[in-house]
Protein backbone atom coordinates (compact mmCIF):
# COMPACT_ATOMS: atom_id res chain seq x y z
CA UNK A 1 0.00 0.00 0.00
CA UNK A 2 2.83 2.60 0.94
CA UNK A 3 4.27 1.85 -2.58
CA UNK A 4 1.48 2.65 -4.36
CA UNK A 5 1.04 6.15 -2.74
CA UNK A 6 4.52 6.69 -2.80
CA UNK A 7 3.86 6.07 -6.55
CA UNK A 8 1.06 8.29 -6.72
CA UNK A 9 2.55 11.61 -5.32
CA UNK A 10 5.54 10.74 -7.84
CA UNK A 11 3.14 10.46 -10.39
CA UNK A 12 1.54 13.97 -9.49
CA UNK A 13 4.76 15.54 -8.78
CA UNK A 14 5.71 14.46 -12.60
CA UNK A 15 2.67 16.14 -13.72
CA UNK A 16 3.56 19.07 -11.91
CA UNK A 17 6.82 19.42 -13.76
CA UNK A 18 5.39 18.40 -17.03
CA UNK A 19 2.51 21.66 -16.54
CA UNK A 20 5.34 23.93 -15.16
CA UNK A 21 7.85 22.90 -18.17
CA UNK A 22 4.52 23.99 -20.41
CA UNK A 23 3.14 26.71 -18.89
CA UNK A 24 1.91 29.62 -20.62
CA UNK A 25 0.66 33.36 -20.48
CA UNK A 26 -2.42 32.54 -22.39
CA UNK A 27 -3.07 29.44 -20.00
CA UNK A 28 -1.04 30.42 -16.94
CA UNK A 29 -3.99 30.42 -14.53
CA UNK A 30 -5.56 26.48 -15.34
CA UNK A 31 -2.31 25.34 -15.54
CA UNK A 32 -1.58 26.98 -11.90
CA UNK A 33 -5.32 25.96 -10.76
CA UNK A 34 -3.96 22.17 -11.96
CA UNK A 35 -0.97 22.77 -10.06
CA UNK A 36 -2.65 23.83 -6.81
CA UNK A 37 -5.68 20.53 -7.40
CA UNK A 38 -2.62 18.12 -7.75
CA UNK A 39 -0.57 19.88 -4.52
CA UNK A 40 -3.87 19.49 -2.41
CA UNK A 41 -3.94 16.04 -3.51
CA UNK A 42 -0.24 15.56 -2.61
CA UNK A 43 -0.98 17.00 0.89
CA UNK A 44 -3.73 14.43 1.33
CA UNK A 45 -1.27 11.65 0.57
CA UNK A 46 1.69 12.78 2.51
CA UNK A 47 -0.86 13.35 5.65
CA UNK A 48 -2.19 9.95 4.81
CA UNK A 49 1.32 8.05 4.57
CA UNK A 50 2.61 9.90 7.98
CA UNK A 51 -0.23 8.64 9.64
CA UNK A 52 -0.12 4.99 8.78
CA UNK A 53 3.84 4.02 8.40
CA UNK A 54 6.83 4.48 10.34
CA UNK A 55 9.38 7.02 9.60
CA UNK A 56 11.17 4.00 8.52
CA UNK A 57 9.18 2.62 6.16
CA UNK A 58 8.95 6.12 4.49
CA UNK A 59 12.75 6.57 4.33
CA UNK A 60 12.87 3.85 1.48
CA UNK A 61 11.46 5.80 -0.75
CA UNK A 62 12.06 9.62 0.03
CA UNK A 63 15.02 10.27 -2.35
CA UNK A 64 12.97 10.49 -5.44
CA UNK A 65 10.23 12.85 -3.52
CA UNK A 66 12.78 14.57 -1.88
CA UNK A 67 14.56 15.21 -5.67
CA UNK A 68 11.21 16.15 -7.24
CA UNK A 69 10.24 18.71 -4.74
CA UNK A 70 13.68 20.47 -5.31
CA UNK A 71 12.94 20.33 -9.65
CA UNK A 72 9.34 21.55 -8.47
CA UNK A 73 11.29 24.30 -6.65
CA UNK A 74 13.81 25.26 -8.90
CA UNK A 75 11.15 25.53 -11.81
CA UNK A 76 8.51 27.83 -9.45
CA UNK A 77 11.91 30.18 -8.75
CA UNK A 78 12.23 30.53 -12.63
CA UNK A 79 8.72 31.52 -13.32
CA UNK A 80 8.63 34.15 -10.99
CA UNK A 81 12.39 35.37 -11.47
CA UNK A 82 10.77 35.32 -15.66
CA UNK A 83 7.38 37.23 -14.37
CA UNK A 84 9.63 39.51 -12.48
CA UNK A 85 11.78 40.57 -15.43
CA UNK A 86 8.40 41.15 -18.02
CA UNK A 87 7.33 43.16 -15.49
CA UNK A 88 10.45 45.56 -15.02
CA UNK A 89 10.91 45.58 -18.77
CA UNK A 90 6.96 46.83 -19.10
CA UNK A 91 7.33 49.14 -16.39
CA UNK A 92 10.72 50.94 -17.92
CA UNK A 93 8.46 50.60 -21.12
CA UNK A 94 6.01 52.85 -19.54
CA UNK A 95 7.91 55.13 -17.73
CA UNK A 96 9.47 56.06 -21.27
CA UNK A 97 6.17 56.29 -22.85
CA UNK A 98 4.99 58.39 -19.99
CA UNK A 99 8.89 60.57 -20.37
CA UNK A 100 7.88 61.20 -23.84
CA UNK A 101 4.16 62.20 -23.52
CA UNK A 102 5.29 64.68 -20.87
CA UNK A 103 8.30 66.22 -23.52
CA UNK A 104 5.30 66.29 -26.26
CA UNK A 105 3.11 68.22 -24.09
CA UNK A 106 5.99 70.27 -23.10
CA UNK A 107 7.12 71.35 -26.49
CA UNK A 108 3.44 72.26 -27.63
CA UNK A 109 3.69 74.81 -24.76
Amino acid sequence: MVTNTIQRIENSMIEIITILQSISDERFSKQIERVNFLNEDILKQRKFLLSNYTDGELKKHEKKIVDLAKEIKVMFDNIITEKKEKSNFIKKDLFLVNNNRKLIKYKQV
